[in-house]
């Protein structure tokens, strides 16, 4: 896989069904790595664990972070919030500013590998990180304070 670029980025979201913000809202205060090793780190517990071996489960993932999300104010009230995905590169790029479209299909479209979903997505004043990575045990979704980074 090539390192990931500003506009190969852009391209992945936009085919999740994500719409760019050109202008963040504000500057963020926690860089992406840090919000990875929140939700990544070996002591860390999930929020709730969707069952891989399901035959809906990236669409459950979808409607479950979304779920989490608003319920811990990450989403903004006009829809934005920030982003980073996993891939080569990624920790050397900055958050990207996005809005979800209808369309919305993170988990099919921001993965590791096929049918395992990795992004982590943070509020715009960063004071909360939401991740979603695929675990043996299935798909976590892992909601984190950023007080604790």
């Amino acid at each position: 896989m090539e390192k990931l670029t500003e506009a190969t980025r852009a391209e992945i979201l936009q085919s999740a069904g994500l719409s760019p913000i050109l202008t963040a809202k504000a500057s963020p205060t926690v860089p992406p790595k840090t919000a990875w090793n929140l939700v990544t780190n070996l002591d860390t517990q999930p929020t709730l664990v969707i069952d891989d071996s399901i035959e809906d489960y990236l669409d459950q993932v979808n409607q479950e972070w979304d779920r989490v999300a608003r319920e811990n104010e990450l989403i903004a009230d006009d829809g934005s919030f920030l982003i980073s995905i996993s891939g080569p590169g990624s920790f050397d790029l900055p958050w990207a500013s996005v809005r979800a479209t209808p369309q919305l299909q993170l988990a099919q479209k921001l993965i590791s590998f096929p049918g395992q979903p990795e992004f982590v997505t943070m509020s715009n004043d960063s004071h909360v990180v939401c991740g979603v990575t695929s675990e043996e045990n299935g798909i976590w979704i892992v909601v984190a304070s950023t007080n604790e980074a």
